[in-house]
């Protein structure tokens, strides 16, 4: 009797062995693609002139004012960085207006260097070159904005003048 359970147990395992089985195979390519990207916003809520000092016509004084935009553009990505010029610009001159009386404004530029040197582009220039241009890597990167209001303005009005400027990141 043991012989028989053996001999059964033999073939049960030669069969189990002699089993095929069929394989087939397929492929199947993955993609993506990243295009270049850039963003701009503003780390600063308000440019802040402060009080202006107005003492005549033939003023000395100047104020002036900073801003920081924050800029991250992917790896390899060459920027520009423009600014438009403000919601109540006369021709191409950025000024403040009266709050209270919108007939009164002030007149203020905007320079890309703490010198007062070099005004900040109002069109996109070659991308990745200059003051406010570059290549971007991926992180954050910020970029100081300089106002300066102008000496020898009109006698301004008393009051609160404000304007919105847009910053525009070309890539």
């Amino acid at each position: 009797m043991i012989r028989k359970f053996i001999a059964v147990g033999c073939t049960v395992l030669g069969m189990a062995g002699s089993t095929a089985f069929a394989a087939n195979t397929a492929t199947m390519d993955v993609q993506t693609d990243v295009p270049g990207a850039c963003t701009i916003s503003s780390n600063t809520a308000l440019a802040d002139f402060g009080t202006y000092a107005y003492d005549g016509p033939a003023s000395t004084n100047s104020h002036g004012a900073t801003g920081t935009l924050l800029l991250n553009c992917s790896a390899t990505t060459d920027y520009f960085v423009s600014v438009n010029s403000g919601t109540h610009a006369s021709g191409a001159q950025t000024r403040l207006q009266n709050t209270t009386n919108a007939a009164e404004f002030l007149s203020y530029d905007i320079f890309s260097d703490v010198a007062y040197a070099s005004a900040f582009p109002t069109t996109a220039g070659t991308l990745g070159t200059g003051a406010t241009g570059g290549t971007g890597d991926g992180t954050n990167h910020t970029l100081q904005v300089y106002y300066k209001l102008p000496r020898n303005q009109t006698t301004p009005a008393p009051g609160t003048y404000t304007d919105t400027v847009t910053f525009t990141i070309t890539y």
